[in-house]
């Protein structure tokens, strides 16, 4: 019985706490861009590569949405492959582009950046593209968004590229068969903000013109739509959990600097400890234990489950339980195509099923049990 709620813990929360706050609002806008009506959207030529590496070397800034840089893609041919495609959305300005080194020039209509190779590369070749871009993400999406927080006195600009959204902000391959095998979030911006992403900080380097560069690695595999950043005038609080069996886990949070942040979210923060020591006794150890679990605040209705590092709006017990929950199911284990997580992960709000009903007694567990 217990096992079966924790299933429901982890897997029912989306229809009041997951990724937006308007659940109808959010299940048109899910299900406009899932693509599954999937013959208008893929295309079998991004089947005739694997990427294995991505490499973000971006501006961004707590004040506007806009981005500029570059992204490296470097993959492997497992077709014949005369055409090159990346979702790029068309709001956004590609500079230039390099094919192994050499400045090639791309189409890029129709939210698709495309190359022809003169001659086909082989099965088995390694391909390095470099796209330099920059612009202002369409304000109709839902890629990257930019707001100011009333209750703390901050700006926040964060990513929110699930379900279809990534190539919003970043040129990128939009298919979910295809992890990346690692990945490098390397996010410049001013020098009093702290900006999160997916894995390790592995650096923080200050630059000229008041910028600081922080460097995110991840040597897990990821899909696209689970890398983001979030920046703001951000304080890093920072915990760990000590799964029984396993290395401890690094909490690491980022929450708005001054104003009593922490000292209000503190203990909600805390009870992560708790989730993660009794999800990795349920489920198996945490899986990105190496690297890290974690949050940004941002001025969102509920929360997004980015790989390592969720971005969320507030830190009520059952957000960030359900959020990472999905670090197993979700990230870890990943959905072939978007709509099996609608079969898996929400609920029907004509079930009846009061979501409240269903995880109330699992906050009132012992605790011996969490």
């Amino acid at each position: 019985m217990k096992n079966s709620l924790l299933v429901l813990f982890v897997f029912a929360t989306i229809q009041l706490y997951g990724q937006t706050i308007n659940p109808d609002s959010y299940k048109g806008l899910h299900e406009s861009r899932l693509k599954s009506d999937i013959n208008l959207y893929y295309n079998p030529l991004m089947d005739k590569y694997d990427i294995y590496f991505v490499k973000l070397d971006i501006e961004i800034s707590d004040q506007s949405t806009s981005v500029s840089g570059y992204v490296t893609i470097q993959a492997k041919v497992t077709k014949e492959l005369d055409t090159l495609l990346f979702d790029f959305s068309n709001y956004m300005t590609v500079d230039s582009v390099f094919i192994d080194n050499k400045k090639i020039t791309v189409e890029h209509s129709d939210n698709i950046i495309e190359y022809i190779f003169n001659i086909p590369i082989s099965v088995g070749e390694d391909i390095k593209a470099q796209i330099f871009y920059r612009g202002t993400p369409d304000p109709d999406g839902r890629g990257v968004t930019n707001a100011y927080s009333q209750d703390w006195g901050k700006n926040v600009t964060w990513t929110l590229s699930e379900s279809f959204h990534a190539y919003e902000w970043w040129p990128c391959k939009q298919v979910l068969s295809d992890k990346i095998d690692s990945a490098y979030i390397f996010l410049t911006c001013d020098d009093d903000c702290k900006a999160g992403s997916n894995g390790l900080l592995t650096s923080e380097v200050d630059l000229a013109n008041n910028k600081k560069r922080f460097e995110w690695k991840t040597f897990y595999p990821i899909n696209y739509y689970l890398i983001s950043y979030a920046v703001s005038e951000y304080q890093d609080y920072s915990i760990y959990a000590n799964p029984e069996g396993g290395a401890p886990v690094l909490i690491q949070n980022y929450i708005y600097d001054g104003n009593d942040c922490l000292y209000y979210y503190k203990s909600d923060i805390d009870e992560t400890i708790n989730f993660i020591e009794l999800f990795s006794d349920k489920f198996g150890l945490y899986p990105f234990a190496n690297e890290k679990y974690g949050h940004c605040l941002a001025e969102l209705g509920g929360g997004m489950e980015h790989q390592t590092m969720t971005t969320l709006g507030n830190f009520g017990y059952y957000l960030v339980s359900h959020e990472l929950g999905h670090m197993w199911f979700g990230d870890y284990v990943t959905c072939g195509d978007m709509s099996e997580s609608r079969k898996v992960g929400h609920v029907n709000s004509s079930s009846g099923i009061s979501t409240l009903s269903v995880l109330a007694p699992l906050k009132r567990m012992p605790n011996s049990l969490r």
